[in-house]
């Protein structure tokens, strides 16, 4: 792996949403001092149901 790129994996948390279209956001909030520019990159998603 690059040592500019800095991986995470982690729970975003929990929500009930309402019946409908719903949209999720992602925000870059800054970058590693190695790096040339900004990149974000999303491998996968998982939603569960909430019981």
């Amino acid at each position: 792996m690059n040592p500019a790129v800095t991986a995470w994996q982690g729970t975003l948390g929990r929500a009930e949403l309402t019946a409908g279209e719903h949209k999720l956001t992602f925000r870059n909030l800054g970058k590693n001092e190695q790096s040339k520019g900004y990149f974000l990159g999303l491998d996968g998603i998982l939603l569960k149901p909430v019981k």
